[in-house]
């Protein structure tokens, strides 16, 4: 079994026939390790994003960034963390839009 990070929900754009414009959200998983060769840093980190993940699904943005701090005393500053403290940010000043489902949409690598 494998002991997995869940960096959360992510759309990717991709442009259909006739031009539309179509969001997939998807659920993704980082595997860190073997679940009984996991070490006690990886289970943290696990542990971490999966809080600061649920607070952002949940709209709890206030939330999300602290534990977005907390993740970081765990592995330092990371892309994740600063992907979801930007839009959390962000939320904070303009909430999401009716029926936010806790998607992050992708605009770069």
């Amino acid at each position: 079994m494998m002991m997995m990070r869940h960096p959360g929900r992510v759309g990717a754009v991709a442009t259909a026939a006739l031009h539309a414009l179509v969001l997939l959200a998807i659920m993704t998983y980082e595997p860190l390790a073997l679940t009984e060769s996991a070490t006690d840093e990886q289970r943290q980190l696990a542990a971490a994003t999966k809080v600061m993940v649920d607070h952002f699904a949940g709209s709890r943005f206030a939330e999300c960034i602290a534990a977005a701090d907390c993740l970081e005393q765990i592995s330092g500053p990371t892309k994740l963390t600063k992907l979801y403290r930007d839009a959390c940010t962000r939320y904070l000043v303009e909430p999401p839009a009716q029926g936010f489902r806790g998607e992050i949409t992708l605009t770069e690598k």
